[in-house]
């Protein structure tokens, strides 16, 4: 029998709403609000968003079949139904968090919010995280807009998905073969990405197709119809993969992988089961609060990481008002007012807006043009704000006439050579890029020319290769580049090496791709400097330093920069230590390798009272001109 001429709504359903279908909104979005107010209450919280996917897949899938089958189908009006749906609860969202984000946030996570504001109004917020940031960096806990790129994710899938469905429909290719062939070849993709630990197996949607796909499957099989005994066992088995991974899991690298698949697949076994026979597990889902909470599920989670990205920065700027250098723990009364104000806004959210917008008439034209107009206007203030970030109508400078903003270093990436001749070439990642001016002040000194080449998170471990262990194929591209720099450059005589090498020595081989570099260089008649690292700080709390007026008013400082910025000696040397010892191994493999410790000329955080550093671990301008005096990189070989 050809899949081609089935329809959905034969192949599967009960009728035209599932009840069950809003409970398990409820249990997704249940889940990631707890994985986001505390990971460790549930590690596995985050895969609710996968199973947004499938619900997403199966039930878009079965929207667009049913109008192709019936012959009433219509990108245009497709789209547009999306766009009712999805945008004006974001752009109101949107509009919020960013008069918030003016008022609270300070110099450097003001600028990265209007950043992503832009990517978040368009729906690609997914490509600007996958380019910059891991999803479980500790450093996403004030990006407000980091759950955008889920939105992203289903924004691309509706543009693409219509368009397939109705290719293989005109070709009348088997829709049980065409679901297969994407998840199978969505579900490679994502592995190999992973392997290459590249972020956009995690935000992208060529890496998360399998998901939808495997919601799109279900609305075509055709099998006969199941006894009511069958699907209650299909039922509790399901509830079991989607209730068991999260007892059962550790983090234990590539885990996550099958719990999701495990999740998923119990998603997809109540839904089967639902659209044969209400079951008790679909009863449970169908409950009064689990259907209220599953209307407004898309609200709540756009509402939800915003809140509570707002209110921890808020308690940490009142702690460290009062010189407690602490991240802030939610207590019960923090939890009842995080939570009593997402589910308050949410439904606010949902009833003026959600539901207004999305049933009112309006043609496809308009529709568009609001969508285009909320867009650009999104990103024309982001980019006005960008420039706003450390004017003085907005924050408190820390010191009379200077911000934090102006120790900033800024420095361009590119392999262009910029100068006739470029005598000295640094290398590494964003600690290269903080030793720069540093560097570039003692090379004008000595009438020299540098050269920065740097990429943040990578190494320079300049012959690594595809099969790197730990580095993903964007930085061995890195790595290529800077080789062919120097094959292209012969008349480079200095190479300093630098990094965040603390960060790396997890992975045992960095140790023996740092000495690859350094022999290929010196075996290239390169004089090979290797600097270590600037002792970090213990908490990342300099931000606090510069207010915003508002919260200057509410949170005065009590605690000094020199207090700020004090270091913990037994803190540094448990960092330091290891990646010393490293050192000395190399200096006695290679003397003529010449190692500068930064370490051994700077003992305080400030300078003059001015900060050193931009955040726990990097140097500002201030910092690194203040070391400029006490490089002592020898231009002759002794």
């Amino acid at each position: 029998m050809s899949l081609v001429k089935d329809s959905p709504s034969k192949a599967l359903g009960r009728g035209k709403f599932s009840p069950e279908i809003n409970g398990l909104r409820a249990v997704a979005v249940i889940a990631v609000i707890i994985f986001h107010l505390d990971e460790s209450w549930l590690p596995l919280g985050y895969i609710g968003v996968d199973v947004f996917f499938v619900l997403s897949g199966f039930l878009i899938t079965k929207i667009i079949l049913r109008e192709i089958d019936i012959g009433k189908f219509k990108i245009s009006n497709f789209i547009t139904r999306r766009i009712k749906r999805i945008f004006p609860a974001l752009f109101a969202v949107l509009c919020v968090s960013s008069l918030v984000a003016i008022l609270v946030f300070s110099s450097a996570d003001h600028r990265s919010y209007f950043r992503s504001l832009r990517y978040a109004a368009a729906q690609v917020s997914n490509f600007f995280f996958a380019e910059n940031s891991e999803y479980f960096d500790v450093s996403n806990q004030f990006k407000a807009l980091l759950h955008t790129w889920s939105l992203g994710v289903e924004e691309q899938f509706y543009l693409f998905w219509p368009i397939l469905l109705m290719l293989i429909t005109k070709l009348r290719c088997p829709r049980v073969l065409f679901f297969g062939l994407t998840m199978a070849s969505s579900f490679a993709i994502m592995i190999h990405l992973r392997k290459e630990e590249d972020f956009a197996s995690f935000y992208m949607v060529y890496a998360r197709a399998w998901q939808f796909a495997m919601g799109g499957i279900l609305t075509s099989l055709l099998l006969k119809k199941i006894s009511r005994k069958t699907c209650e066992i299909l039922a509790f088995i399901s509830l079991a993969c989607l209730v068991g991974p999260s007892l059962f899991y550790s983090a234990e690298k590539g885990q996550e992988v099958l719990m999701s698949i495990i999740i998923c697949l119990g998603v997809c076994g109540i839904i089967y089961a639902s659209q044969h026979h209400a079951t008790m597990v679909g009863r449970v889902l169908s409950l009064k609060p689990m259907l209220f909470i599953g209307a407004i599920s898309y609200s709540l989670y756009l509402w939800h990481w915003p809140v509570i990205v707002f209110y921890n920065y808020i308690q940490n700027i009142s702690l460290t008002s009062k010189g407690i250098l602490e991240e802030a723990s939610l207590g019960v009364m923090d939890l009842t007012l995080i939570l009593g104000l997402c589910f308050a806004l949410a439904i606010l959210s949902y009833r003026c807006i959600e539901n207004r917008f999305r049933y009112i008439e309006c043609s496809h034209k308009k529709v568009f043009i609001f969508a285009l107009v909320c867009i650009g206007s999104f990103a024309g203030f982001a980019k006005f704000q960008q420039e706003e970030s450390k004017s003085a109508w907005r924050v408190s400078a820390f010191s009379e006439g200077m911000n934090l903003g102006d120790l900033e270093i800024e420095l361009s990436r590119t392999f262009e050579n910029e100068e006739e001749h470029e005598d000295i070439l640094l290398i590494g990642d964003s600690h290269a890029e903080h030793f720069s001016p540093m560097i570039e002040e003692w090379a004008q000194g000595h009438g020299l020319k540098l050269k920065t080449l740097h990429r943040g998170g990578t190494p320079p471990l300049i012959l690594a290769k595809d099969d790197h262990p730990f580095l993903s194929s964007r930085e061995v591209y890195f790595q290529e580049r800077v080789m062919k720099y120097l094959e292209n450059n012969p008349h480079v005589e200095h190479v300093i090496l630098a990094a965040c090498h603390g960060s790396y020595l997890e992975n045992p081989s960095y140790e023996e791709g740092l000495e690859q570099a350094i022999a290929y260089l010196l075996g290239q008649k390169k004089r090979v400097c290797l600097i270590a690292q600037v002792p970090p700080l213990e908490s990342s709390f300099l931000k606090y330093l510069e207010l915003t007026h508002l919260m200057n008013h509410f949170f005065p400082r009590s605690i000094s920069v020199e207090e700020l910025l004090t270091y913990d000696q037994d803190f540094v040397d448990e960092k330091l230590q290891p990646m010393r010892t490293i050192i000395e191994r190399l200096e006695s493999k290679f003397p003529a390798l010449y190692v500068w410790h930064p370490e051994d000329h700077i003992h305080t955080g400030t300078h003059e009272g001015i900060p050193c550093y931009s955040d726990d671990n990097h140097l500002n301008i201030q910092g690194a001109r203040y070391l400029t005096p006490y490089f002592d990189y020898p231009l002759e070989a002794e």
